[in-house]
């Protein structure tokens, strides 16, 4: 196991916003077996880009929407939009092709799922992996993605580099 930088795990005023009140869960729960397909509901009280990561027990960070297969797949730009007061379900059970196809895979343990919505358009985030020593805390997770969320740029209609507005939500899973 290698050593974390100190700087890294600075969580000084990481305080994850949720301003847009969002909320994902997991379908049909959370307790969950490896092989597994689940699906994930997705509301907002805001408009705005919606990006799903996975936690996995050992600190690994994949994005699983909108994913690539996806992002190729879908005619509109905006794929990934959330309408306020409605409900997005990821995946479609109505479109096949959408490229999101989510199979409970290993290691054991507890997980989470990440909800990350931006006012902005986003479609892929590049996000380390949790470091260990703040796994199985999910409100020090939370934060850590927060920090590292907050120094990420979004480039405007004018191709500048602007600080987005971000809301999270996260819900712990049990892969048995």
């Amino acid at each position: 196991m290698g050593s974390t930088p100190t700087a890294l795990l600075d969580l000084t005023g990481a305080s994850p916003s949720n301003q847009a009140e969002l909320s994902v869960e997991m379908l049909p729960g959370r307790t969950v077996t490896i092989g597994s397909l689940v699906s994930f509901k997705v509301t907002s009280k805001k408009p705005g880009y919606v990006v799903l990561m996975d936690v996995d027990a050992a600190g690994r960070l994949t994005q699983i929407y909108p994913n690539t297969a996806s992002l190729i797949r879908t005619t509109r730009s905006n794929g990934n939009y959330v309408k306020p007061g409605s409900s997005l379900i990821i995946p479609l059970p109505t479109d096949p092709y959408t490229g999101v196809r989510y199979v409970v895979s290993p290691p054991n343990g507890q997980a989470m799922i990440v909800g990350i919505l931006s006012a902005s358009p986003v479609q892929i985030l590049d996000l380390p992996d949790i470091p260990a020593e703040i796994l199985g805390k999910p409100e020090m997770v939370l934060a850590y993605l927060s920090k590292r969320t907050s120094e990420l740029r979004i480039p405007d209609q004018h191709d500048q580099l602007r600080e987005a507005k971000w809301s999270f939500d996260a819900k712990p899973y049990i892969i048995q």
